[in-house]
């Protein structure tokens, strides 16, 4: 794979040894040959704080880097003896050196929101909203399908957003409108019309996903909650030749947002249920042509209408297996949301003691997918919110535990937002890891939203738990869950350290502090959880996660050390330098060009 950035120039020699990073292609600086018994780097680290993330050395001061692999991790005395002609140092002026950041929970198809950005809607009041969407059909008269994302479901409460807010402004084609978690969707009265979507449409899932309907009526009101009703949108307005995406526009979105994430630092992504047919054919071309900063591990969404899934995998593995694109489990949804009632909780909601949310499965056909994965020795990755979902999960793979042969399981609940107490420690007793979204662990409209229907009390008793399961010895690990990159989308892993240690807004330590207090997360536990847990899910550990010599060359380069900075300035400490494989995939003087 080629190097993403050209060779270093004068100019960036003088931008970096202002900026924290020093680099020199001339070895004198250290040594002006390798000694005779050390294998000559192609890149070393040196001057800074090494973090590697490692119980048996977890600091030291330099790294030395040869095709791909780091070859030493030690002193700066030391690590001359791997100083050649050739030899690229970086000096990190007291910087931080990391391993790579790992997310473990996103949706790469998001990043074709970044086409989308004139119609990015997020944080806007719906009079502002609307005004955007005025000015973008008025600027775009011939486009077809008029496609926004990212509006915030709390800013139109009660009742959500209404067509009648979109017709006046889009009579005569359809436009569609994605929430910011991609839970919701908004239409005007022409998607529904073309989709076939009226008083006698069925909702395709009763309290688990339908359409909103005005009180007393059977008229879809233009607002659409959850996957299986906005497929319905979305298929039909396809079958009529409106397209939603395709691989082209697929491989445009991750060209413009892949480097983005190699800009925070991020090396490698786990993939959770990308349309599949058009996701990898696209990494794969985008690895073929050297185009790749970030590694991809993928994985197939199932779903219980979808047959058996065991074989499908297999096919994937068999096609997808390189260092950089790979099939690695297969991804479930056990529950929604718990925004919209859709978690399944253990006790009723506060708001609507009426119901405890819906589960997508029942305990046998749970079951059933969980004995059909053990056998075949494929991990599962399980969408999961509500605390009753939580602990179906973990019966489920306890039973499979004792049932089958003992061997190394790496099943993963994500998200986790509501956990009964009692179910934390079996969490590391059965061998589940714990996968979970820092940023969402403040104060947002959302979750004032979240605590009005669940109540105070278990609102804050329950609540996104980090500090408590790593105290408890669980393998936990953290993903953005992006499902688009749109400005404004917390993707930085920075961003996410900072509010896992906070649990308020970045910045701001007059920001509300979301309970429980005491699940602020340690730096060290948060690094921990955005590396090397992650490369362990992926079954990855031997290769990336933390810097130890034979491991591949997967770094990130910090201006500040994450344990001496105050906790509200993580978030704005400078990434410098991103390397993946040994290949730098950012650097500072390209994010400020």
């Amino acid at each position: 794979m080629s190097a993403f950035f050209p060779p270093v120039s004068a100019a960036f020699r003088d931008f970096t040894n202002r900026h924290a990073i020093g680099l020199s292609i001339l070895s004198a600086l250290l040594l002006c040959s390798v000694a005779a018994d050390a294998q000559e780097a192609d890149f070393v680290f040196r001057n800074g704080s090494v973090y590697t993330v490692t119980t048996e050395k977890p600091w030291a001061e330099a790294v030395a880097v040869s095709h791909g692999e780091i070859i030493y991790v030690g002193s700066d005395s030391e690590v001359r003896r791997h100083v050649g002609r050739r030899t690229q140092v970086i000096d990190l002026n007291h910087g931080m050196l990391l391993p790579g950041f790992i997310d473990s929970h996103t949706h790469l198809h998001g990043a074709e929101a970044l086409l989308d950005v004139p119609l990015t809607l997020r944080g806007r009041p719906p009079q502002e909203v609307l005004a955007s969407v005025r000015r973008y059909v008025e600027g775009h008269p011939g486009q077809k399908l008029v496609q926004g994302r990212g509006f915030i479901v709390e800013s139109f409460l009660p009742d959500g957003p209404d067509k009648k807010m979109l017709d006046p402004i889009i009579p005569d084609r359809p436009a569609v409108f994605t929430s910011v978690d991609a839970h919701f969707m908004w239409v005007n009265s022409r998607a529904l019309e073309l989709a076939g979507i009226d008083t006698n449409t069925p909702d395709p899932e009763p309290g688990v996903s339908w359409f909103q309907r005005y009180p007393g009526s059977r008229e879809p009101t233009g607002y659409v909650i959850e996957g299986a009703a906005m497929n319905m949108v979305r298929q039909a307005l396809e079958m009529k030749g409106y397209a939603f995406e395709s691989r082209e526009r697929y491989l445009e979105g991750l060209k413009l947002g892949l480097p983005m994430l190699a800009a925070a630092g991020i090396t490698t992504v786990f993939d959770a249920g990308a349309p599949e047919a058009i996701a990898y054919p696209a990494l794969h071309e985008l690895e073929s042509q050297g185009q790749l900063p970030v590694r991809v591990m993928g994985s197939l969404f199932w779903r219980a209408d979808d047959g058996d899934p065991i074989a499908h995998f297999r096919a994937l593995q068999r096609q997808y297996h390189s260092d950089l694109v790979a099939a690695r489990m297969i991804k479930v949804a056990l529950d929604g949301s718990d925004n919209n009632h859709t978690a399944y909780m253990l006790d009723p909601y506060a708001d609507d003691p009426s119901t405890h949310g819906t589960r997508l499965y029942d305990d046998a056909q749970f079951s059933d997918i969980v004995h059909r994965a053990d056998a075949a020795k494929i991990d599962l990755h399980v969408h999961i919110v509500g605390d009753a979902a939580i602990r179906q999960a973990l019966d489920a793979f306890a039973a499979v535990a004792a049932e089958n042969d003992a061997r190394d399981r790496r099943n993963t609940l994500v998200h986790v937002n509501f956990v009964h107490p009692d179910d934390i420690v079996r969490f590391r007793q059965i061998g589940v890891i714990w996968s979970s979204t820092p940023s969402w662990s403040m104060m947002t409209p959302r979750n004032v939203t979240i605590e009005h229907a669940m109540g105070g009390a278990r609102f804050a008793q329950r609540i996104h738990r980090f500090q408590t399961p790593v105290d408890k010895g669980v393998m936990m690990n953290f993903g953005s869950d992006f499902a688009t990159l749109q400005p404004g989308s917390v993707y930085k892993p920075l961003d996410h350290i900072e509010i896992g240690r906070t649990r308020q807004a970045l910045g701001d330590p007059n920001f509300p502090i979301q309970p429980d207090v005491y699940e602020r997360g340690k730096i060290a536990d948060l690094i921990a959880s955005y590396t090397i847990n992650g490369a362990y899910m992926l079954r990855m550990e031997d290769k990336i996660g933390s810097i130890a010599v034979g491991k591949r060359a997967d770094l990130v380069v910090l201006g500040q050390n994450l344990f001496d900075v105050s906790p509200y300035a993580i978030h704005s400490v400078p990434v410098m330098l991103t390397m993946m494989d040994g290949k730098v995939t950012h650097r500072a003087e390209a994010a400020a060009r």
